[in-house]
C-alpha cells in the first residue's frame, strides 16, 4: 500500500469484530470468528475502493477512507 498504518488497521478491525463476537457469544466457533474476522477486511476493503474513488491524492485518501469506515459502522 501506499499509506502508512494499513496493516495496523487492518489488525485493529479484526481484533475489534472477534472481540465483540466473543463478547456476543461466548460459545463461539472458530469458524464464527473467523467469519467476523474477514467481515473486518471486507469492510476495510470496501471502504478503501469507496475512499479511492472520491480522493485527489493520498492525503485526501486517508481522510476519505476514515469517513468511509465511519459510515459502515453506523450501518
Amino acid at each position: 500500500t501506499r499509506i502508512t498504518g494499513a496493516g495496523c488497521m487492518s489488525n485493529t478491525l479484526i481484533a475489534a469484530t472477534t472481540g465483540a463476537a466473543l463478547m456476543a457469544d461466548v460459545a463461539n466457533t472458530r469458524g464464527e470468528l473467523a467469519a467476523a474476522a474477514l467481515a473486518a477486511v471486507a469492510g476495510l476493503v470496501r471502504a478503501g475502493q469507496q475512499a479511492e474513488q472520491q480522493s485527489i491524492g493520498i492525503g485526501t485518501f486517508r481522510s476519505r477512507l476514515l469517513d468511509e469506515l465511519e459510515q459502515i459502522a453506523m450501518t
